[in-house]
């Protein structure tokens, strides 16, 4: 099999925790969630963080401003991201952190067992909200389902991926001691707790699942 993914332009299987806090969580706060976490997405393979996205608003409402890092200018010795190398933007006078965004890629395998690498196999952010730390995992990929978009059974495929992925939801839930949160459906695929969920049988014919690439 050829390297080459196709990406829904929304989700196809999605996980979120919401994480007391004490107060409204800081760029500090939402740093030490993501280093609680990425190590997990790491392990398996699934993220190897190159950028990060900031994004400020003023305290009161107003106008948001994105700042985006290269991930080596915001880690320190030991590749932890560090508060103190995340700078404030200068067009707000009173800026809080909204969401932190972390951009990279991943590494998937095809039916023969090779390895190939996609940008954002997963995608990983953490919000802040008065009283809590939002943190949400997505998929856009068909390799965690047994059908391709177009329908076409691919087993081998996700026999190879999907285990990875429900490892990462479960060792999440490990660092937050909070069971994950599957989200709404889509178009391109249903949440479980721990992946995507397969069609229902009344949506095969004749061993092909259903055909999603009219929305691509």
């Amino acid at each position: 099999m050829m390297g080459v993914l196709f990406r829904a332009p929304v989700e196809v299987g999605s996980w979120s925790w919401d994480i007391d806090f004490q107060g409204w969580p800081g760029v500090g706060d939402l740093l030490a969630c993501l280093n609680e976490t990425v190590p997990v997405l790491e392990g398996e393979e699934l993220l190897r963080v190159s950028v990060i996205s900031v994004r400020w608003r003023e305290k009161g409402g107003g106008e948001g401003v994105k700042i985006t890092y290269p991930v080596g200018s915001v880690v320190n010795e030991s590749g932890a991201l560090e508060p103190f190398h995340i700078e404030l933007p200068s067009g707000l006078s009173d800026p809080m952190v909204s969401t932190i965004d972390l951009i990279g890629n991943g590494v998937w395998f095809d039916e023969d067992g090779e390895r190939h690498e996609a940008d954002q196999l997963v995608v990983v952010f953490v919000t802040s909200v008065p009283g809590a730390i939002g943190f949400e995992l997505q998929v856009h990929h068909d390799i965690w389902s047994t059908y391709a978009f177009d329908g076409t059974p691919h087993p081998t495929i996700r026999e190879k991926n999907a285990p990875r992925l429900a490892r990462a939801i479960e060792g999440i839930e490990e660092v937050f001691r909070i069971e994950a949160e599957p989200g709404e459906p889509t178009y391109f695929g249903t949440s479980d707790r721990y992946g995507v969920r397969d069609p229902q049988p009344e949506e095969i014919f004749d061993g092909r699942g259903p055909d999603k690439t009219d929305q691509f």
